[in-house]
Parts: structure tokens; sequence; C-alpha cells
């Protein structure tokens, strides 16, 4: 009987044991589940995104800004990687980029901060669509300073950045292969700020950047950088009009300081990327100031009358003839714009006296 009770004891104490092992095993798989699964809704995330961000705003401090960006940067990992987030606009994200790939493929928050130097660090999530509706994050990691100088035309990943604020995205294909033109932003520096035109593809889970597809003089490069002056602001973007890359064309503010290019400004004439043949093209003095189906004008002469005049553009830094880019001071422009508009109020009233003239009406611009 003793040993009865004894064994009946045993029992119960080996039952309790894997009634507790039973138990925490399934609270370990609840909490795996529960912590596994975003916790907040993408409205939620926006808006605990957007407080993060205006608390990075407001910091002076170099540290505490890169403290809030890491802040985000781990929030971003934790929640960003759930269905829907590629389509969501996040559009209370004002001081962020969120664009979107024309082909909704994916989408990229990206942002920077600026330190006390005046240099730049950039921060970049993307967020692809998987084909089975779920999404997967790949972060960027800013390597600019090492990079800049010695890889401005190797291929490199997510995990090898150079550093940049993304403003444009435009999906072309070179056979079955969709190449993303991501059209990108640098402030650099205390002395000049960058623009420029680079390639991104997939590969698995990577990002490559800076794929040879734009035809220069110089050969078939992998970027097409645009460094000017911190002084001036400089375009470079996309015209469907012209379904090109349009941008200003650069030149020294004097010729000894060719190769200096804190010292390069806008000379008011641009130049195009064409995409044909897989390549991005690259055309120098495209006319990009009006509109290309305006061939004429129509000006106001009197109450109900106009006069049609030629839409010609002249190009300002060499009286209209072709030849080399000159760069082109103030006072040249102050000089330059004072006699063209000698000459387009001499050639207007012209054209106002003779148009009113066949109309048999006095002139307006001899009345008493």
């Amino acid at each position: 009987m003793l040993i009865k009770l004894f064994s009946n004891k045993i029992s119960s104490i080996a039952l309790q044991g894997v009634v507790k092992r039973t138990i925490t095993i399934l609270f370990s798989t609840f909490l795996i589940g529960a912590f596994g699964q975003n916790s907040v809704s993408l409205p939620e995330m926006e808006k605990e995104l957007a407080k993060k961000f205006k608390e990075l705003r407001k910091e002076k401090d170099d540290k505490e800004k890169e403290y809030f960006s890491g802040q985000i940067s781990d929030y971003l990992r934790k929640n960003l990687d759930q269905a829907g987030a590629v389509d969501y606009n996040f559009s209370k994200l004002n001081t962020v980029s969120t664009i979107k790939s024309p082909d909704g493929k994916f989408r990229i928050i990206n942002w920077n901060i600026e330190l006390s130097d005046l240099s730049h660090k950039y921060y970049c999530f993307l967020v692809k669509k998987k084909p089975n509706g779920d999404s997967e994050v790949i972060e960027f990691t800013d390597k600019s300073a090492n990079i800049f100088e010695q890889h401005t035309q190797k291929t490199l990943t997510n995990t090898n950045w150079f550093g940049c604020l993304y403003y444009k995205i435009l999906p072309v294909k070179k056979g079955a292969k969709t190449i993303y033109t991501m059209l990108a932003y640098d402030g650099n520096n205390d002395k000049s700020n960058i623009k420029f035109v680079e390639g991104m593809i997939f590969s698995g889970r990577k990002v490559k950047l800076g794929v040879p597809i734009i035809q220069t003089n110089e050969g078939l490069l992998k970027r097409y950088f645009l460094e000017h002056s911190e002084k001036t602001i400089i375009s470079l973007n996309h015209d469907p009009k012209r379904n090109m890359i349009v941008m200003d064309h650069l030149v020294p503010e004097n010729p000894n300081l060719e190769g200096m290019y804190e010292f390069y400004v806008p000379c008011f004439s641009y130049d195009g990327l064409r995409f044909q043949n897989g390549k991005w093209v690259l055309e120098q003095d495209v006319v990009a100031v009006n509109k290309p189906q305006d061939k004429n004008l129509k000006v106001r002469v009197g109450d109900d009358k106009f006069v049609t005049l030629k839409n010609k553009w002249v190009d300002p830094t060499n009286n209209g003839a072709t030849g080399t880019h000159t760069a082109v001071t103030p006072d040249d422009v102050e000089k330059q714009n004072k006699k063209n508009k000698k000459n387009k109020d001499r050639n207007l009233k012209y054209k106002k006296a003779k148009y009113l003239n066949n109309k048999n009406n006095q002139s307006i611009i001899y009345q008493r």
C-alpha cells in the first residue's frame, strides 16, 4: 500500500512537470507569434514616424540627430514589412522622401541629417512587394564618406551605398530586365552640392546600384554627376514632353578653375539624356526653356487684338552662335537683358504699328 501511494505521488509530480513544460512552450509560442507580427497598423505607424521625425528636425546636436535617426531606423525595421506598405502613401511624413516606383513594385523611405560641419548623413529603407503579397524590407547603409572619390563608377550595393536623397524613379527596359533610373541629390559639404543619375536593379535580397547605361563622350558610365557650387541651384529632372532627363550645363566661374567643381555654375544652356537602344544617351545644347509645342507666341497689342511672334530661343551665352560653353557673370547677364529688352521693344513697336495699320486703325504707338 505504501509503495502504491509513493508511486502515485511520483506520477503526480511527473504530470505536473509535463503540464508546466507544456504551458511554458505554449506561452513562449504565443510571445514569439505576438512579437513576430506587426503590432501597429500602417496609419498608426505613420503617426508615430511623423512624431519621431518632428523630434529629429528640432535637434541641433549631431549626436542627438544620429540617436533619433537610429530610433526611426529601428522602428522601420520592426514595422515596415507588412502588406500594403508599398501602396500606403505616408503623406504625413512631409520632411521625408517617400516616393513609389511608377510600376508599383517598391517604395522608398529616405531622409538625411545635416551635421555641424555641413556634411550630410543619409538613411534609406526600401519596401518591396513579394509575389505572395507580403512586403520585404531592404535597408541601405551610407558609406559615401569612404567611397566617393574611389568608386564613383563602381557597382555598389545597399550595404555599401553612396548616400543621397532619391527624388525621381524612372523604370526603363534593357532586354527583359527592368532598370530603375534614379535621380538623386547629395548636399555633400559646405562648398558644393551634387545631383546625379544612376541605374538600380534588384539581385535577390540585395540592390545593385550603378548600372552602365549612361552613354557620354567619355564612354559608358554607371553614374552621371553634376557637382556644382553650394551658392547656386541647378536643375536635373525628367521632362515627359521631351521624353528626356533635362539638366543645366555647368561650367567653371573662371576657365582657370576647371576641374574645381565647387566653382561650377549653370551657364543658361541645357543638356539632356534620351533613352534609346537600352541606354541613356547624352545630348548637349538642348533647347529646354519653352515648351516644345510652343513654336509661336501671341502678344496682346490692344483690347482683343494680338500679333503672332516666333517663339525662338537664343543662347544668351554666345549670342546664339554655336561653340564652347562660357561662364556668364551677373554684369554680362544684366547687359544682355537690357540689350534684348531694347531690341524686343523696338521690334514689338514695329509689329504693333504694322498690324494696326493693316487693320486701318490708328496706331496706338503714335496716338496723340
